[in-house]
């Protein structure tokens, strides 16, 4: 992304929003080049005093790891209101417009036909994604935004399917899936701020990763009694056609726990019968104090628990033939989620610990997400 105009006006833009200043006569701005790497030029996006990112030239919007609008440009994130993407452009890229506090609603016109994932994640005040009725693959049902030709595999080829693509981060209350959706994308719901209850439809048949993962206010998960793949124990959602591969289960299909409501408080153990954690389903899980883990369930890789800062202790039933805790820490025989890892390894350290903590005798590796976070002096 290229800036156009000097530090010292940008400061100024920042310093209108915050003060309410009104410019009747003369309206400042903020541009630069959001297009492929190849040809950046061809999409532009301005930012006016007003609040309004305008996304406007033809063809496509390069894809980013994280929300450009904090990356180079720091400040610029906090300044967006609206986002008006103009025809011409063609996709929206990833994490494009994510972590955007105050954000309140998207246009989208017919020209785009790809949007990628977490396009909109963790705007807490979105309350609108438009879509022109011109559009032939994305269309909105009051402001949620769904896609009609959303390519699933499944029985060896590709079919087109429904899928909720997004839903604005900024609504509170419940919502219940529209029973035509066959698919719940990544990063759908991620980072809602008023949620509390969201119902699932029989005909749902696919969930990409965890769309629920730090939904603060999200109390439960419902499913429809007659899905024959999802259902759920007291508001928390359960997979029994979860796909793994690795070197505990190998490669397979089990019952897993796909997602964790973020709200709930205390302490929980893991129903028996879950054999596997599914990714990230804990994510965001703020409240979460103890976690009790069953001798069935013998695949966790750690990540499945980031963003758990209140946890105190994992503790594992005797019997499980992989997990073990060592004083509430979460270890594991093999390392876990890899083929050719090895164990014993430490895969998560409660973070709510604090004080010194010395690795026990025998661990050879430690997870990635194992001491992230962690409330530890050394």
């Amino acid at each position: 992304m290229r800036r156009t105009i000097s530090v010292f006006l940008a400061l100024t833009l920042l310093w209108l929003f915050a003060s309410g200043t009104v410019v009747a006569a003369q309206e400042t701005t903020i541009e630069g080049y959001c297009g492929l790497e190849r040809n950046p030029s061809s999409v532009i996006w301005t930012l006016t005093n007003d609040g309004l990112l305008t996304i406007s030239g033809n063809g496509e919007m390069t894809n980013y790891t994280g929300s450009p609008w904090y990356d180079e440009n720091g400040y610029l994130h906090d300044l967006i209101c609206e986002i008006r993407i103009e025809e011409g452009v063609t996709s929206i890229g990833s994490f494009a417009f994510s972590n955007c506090p105050n954000l309140e609603r998207v246009l989208i016109p017919a020209s785009v036909q790809e949007i990628h994932i977490d396009a909109f994640t963790h705007c807490p005040k979105l309350q609108q994604i438009l879509v022109s009725e011109d559009n032939i693959r994305y269309y909105d049902v009051d402001g949620v935004l769904f896609d009609n030709s959303y390519e699933y595999f499944t029985g060896g080829q590709f079919i087109n399917v429904t899928a909720l693509a997004a839903w604005p981060g900024g609504r509170a209350g419940t919502y219940s899936v529209p029973s035509n959706v066959d698919i719940i994308l990544e990063g759908a719901f991620a980072g809602a701020s008023g949620l509390t209850s969201v119902c699932l439809p029989a005909g749902l048949k696919d969930i990409e990763g965890n769309p629920f993962e730090y939904c603060s206010t999200l109390e439960s998960i419902t499913v429809d009694s007659n899905n024959t793949r999802y259902y759920d124990i007291d508001g928390v959602l359960f997979d029994n056609q979860y796909g793994v591969y690795n070197n505990i289960l190998g490669n397979c299909t089990v019952n897993a726990l796909e997602s964790y409501p973020c709200a709930r408080r205390g302490a929980y153990s893991i129903p028996d019968g879950t054999v596997d954690l599914a990714d990230r389903c804990f994510c965001g899980s703020q409240y979460l104090t103890q976690l009790f883990i069953p001798e069935s369930c013998v695949s966790c890789g750690g990540e499945e628990l980031e963003g758990c800062n209140a946890l105190t202790e994992v503790k594992v039933a005797d019997g499980n033939t992989n997990l073990y805790d060592l004083d509430g820490a979460l270890c594991s025989k093999e390392a876990g989620t890899i083929w050719g890892d090895r164990g014993p390894a430490l895969i998560f350290y409660p973070r709510m610990r604090t004080g010194a903590y010395s690795v026990p005798e025998g661990i050879r590796s430690i997870g990635v997400i194992a001491f992230s976070d962690c409330a530890l002096s050394e």
